[in-house]
């Protein structure tokens, strides 16, 4: 709707749109902090998560070593970027594959 009435956005404005997406699926999966730690994306789970943990697991195998989960509620994936759009894309794109199935209201 912003573009339909503005015009183009600003990269700078699109950037943190796509942050606000983010952040609001982090909750939607009671994922507590979104960080990035030594090249990885890390992700910390609140404990009253309501992911399953056998769709956690099968997650975790379909990275093909990419991605690990440790055990204090941590997933963390080795990015294909590594910044800018096109890792915010990749983050985008990994809590909306975590959350696929997830019936929890924002």
């Amino acid at each position: 709707e912003l573009k339909d009435r503005y015009g183009s956005l600003p990269a700078v404005l699109e950037n943190l749109l796509e942050i606000m997406q983010l952040k609001l699926l982090s909750k939607r999966g009671q994922i507590r902090r979104l960080a990035s730690e030594k090249g990885k994306i890390v992700l910390t789970f609140d404990t009253k998560s309501a992911l399953d943990p056998q769709k956690l697991v099968e997650f975790v195998a379909r990275g093909q070593g990419r991605r690990e989960f440790t055990p204090d509620q941590r997933l963390k994936v080795i990015p294909d970027h590594k910044g800018g759009p096109g890792l915010l894309w990749e983050i985008k794109k990994l809590l909306l594959e975590l959350l696929e199935g997830v019936n929890i209201k924002v």
